[in-house]
């Protein structure tokens, strides 16, 4: 009697694991959370049906998770999130996180001050200004990724985040100590976080939300060129001088066939899926980035609060932290590299 409960109970266990790992191994693929579902669903179909493990049927999780991205981009079917940043994200979105800002802020509030403090309204400004305007940076670098290279965009992008911290300091140093109140309860910060909450909702549902779907079919030959590229190098394992390929090619083939891109093609998501990715070209620039972020950390560090005599344990962490972070990206670079080589002999 036992072993005939305890099977069936092993059996399941055994199967949650496998989906549990089979979600990781497709969230690491960067695979869509509805498509991560269907993947998982459709697969525990065929479990079921056939009564046998999915471990006898699929294999390891991960080998199944790569073998369902290959066959989706085979066949043109796009596993990876096509949404844009749209304006109405950057006050719904802005606003939720000036809202997290604003509760962050009152944990630290308690913890330095305790129930009361001192609150200027240049203060309570901050959380709004840095949450809106940061979605705002984020819209516009996505937004120009459809015209331009990555790294134009990630340049006006950066320039965009300067001038919102210089505006940001002009603004805290315009109002000074403008209705600067002592001894303020530090609930204040609740009230802001429950004002940008309200805020966030009420945008929500009076906002229209236009074109967050890049991948869905333009009419405008224009339009399915800029969301391809956009699709490509949102990516980020697409070569910007094979983005430009892409969508070039796609463009005299339409041309000879004398047909629009959407004719010709379908959607600028099914067309992307069917591009290979270049892990190696994701993970070194990944790692450039992550070297460049802890040379910045590491400047500042040795630059600034060291010779200033301020610097504390948790700066030594975060230097530390940034510098491990760097080194491991470049080790994943090697990791991409190895495993492109392998699949490239047994291909």
């Amino acid at each position: 009697m036992t072993d005939n409960t305890t099977a069936p109970a092993a059996a399941r266990a055994a199967e949650a694991a496998w989906l549990r790992a089979a979600d990781a191994a497709l969230a690491a693929e960067e695979v869509a959370p509805a498509h991560r579902r269907r993947l998982l669903a459709e697969a525990r179909a065929v479990v079921v049906q056939s009564q046998e493990g999915p471990e006898e049927l699929f294999g390891a999780p991960q080998e199944w998770a790569a073998q369902a991205c290959v066959d989706s981009a085979e066949a043109g079917e796009p596993l990876t999130d096509a949404r844009i940043t749209t304006g109405a994200d950057v006050l719904t979105v802005g606003l939720v996180l000036a809202g997290a800002g604003a509760l962050l802020a009152f944990v630290l509030t308690l913890m330095k001050n305790g129930l009361t403090t001192d609150l200027s309204l240049g203060v309570l400004l901050v959380p709004p200004v840095v949450g809106v305007g940061g979605m705002g940076v984020l819209c516009a670098w996505e937004r120009l990724q459809r015209h331009v290279p990555t790294v134009a965009a990630a340049g006006a992008a950066v320039c965009l985040a300067g001038a919102l911290l210089a505006a940001l300091a002009v603004l805290m140093l315009g109002l000074g100590d403008a209705g600067l109140t002592a001894g303020v309860s530090s609930f204040v910060w609740l009230g802001v976080a429950a004002v940008c909450g309200v805020l966030s909702w009420v945008a929500a549902r009076v906002i229209p939300e236009r074109d967050a779907d890049q991948g869905a079919t333009p009419a405008a030959d224009e339009e399915w060129a800029a969301r391809l590229a956009f699709l490509l190098r949102s990516r980020a394992d697409v070569p910007e001088h094979r983005v430009d390929e892409l969508v070039a090619e796609a463009r005299a083939h339409a041309a000879d066939a004398g047909s629009s891109l959407a004719e010709e093609f379908g959607s600028p998501a099914s067309y992307a899926a069917r591009v290979p990715r270049d892990r190696v070209h994701r993970a070194r620039t990944t790692a450039a980035l992550t070297t460049v972020a802890a040379a910045a950390v590491v400047g500042a560090m040795f630059g600034v609060l060291l010779p200033k005599g301020e610097a504390q344990w948790w700066h030594w962490l975060v230097t530390a932290c940034a510098v491990t972070a760097a080194a491991l990206a470049w080790t994943d670079v090697r990791r991409a590299a190895t495993r492109s080589t392998d699949e490239g002999g047994r291909g």
